[in-house]
């Protein structure tokens, strides 16, 4: 038989990060990629329409072809998200919803260097 009034649920395997946890573990990570020599940083992307030509040549610039990369445009640039969308092993990420395991799952690091500002504002680096 079975159990009359047994577990409703499964068990859930979330768990909780407090926010210092998490920036530190983004900065963790984001110097450790600066130590190995693999965050570029960009005065500017010049992508103007989104156009996935545009994308492959600069991943092909900064990258072989086998490395993946993750792009960090400024925001209100929203040519180049759907530009990269098409690219296999290339990711556009806004500089306000960075993560770890994005940091660490791409090789190569293309930074834009307004997308540095937004991102000591949003995750108040500067002290």
């Amino acid at each position: 038989g079975g159990v009359t009034h047994g577990p409703l649920r499964e068990k859930i395997f979330k768990l909780k990060f407090s926010k210092k946890m998490r920036q530190g573990a983004i900065f963790s990570a984001f110097s450790r990629r600066l130590k190995d020599g693999e965050v570029k940083i960009i005065d500017n992307f010049k992508i103007t329409e989104p156009r996935t030509k545009l994308v492959s040549e600069l991943a092909e610039r900064f990258s072989d072809k086998k490395t993946s990369m993750l792009i960090i445009p400024n925001t209100g640039d929203s040519s180049i998200y759907q530009a990269s969308r098409n690219v296999q092993g290339v990711k556009s990420i806004d500089p306000r919803s960075l993560n770890t395991y994005d940091i660490l799952r791409y090789k190569n690091i293309v930074l834009e260097k307004g997308a540095i500002e937004k991102i000591d504002k949003h995750y108040n680096a500067v002290k």
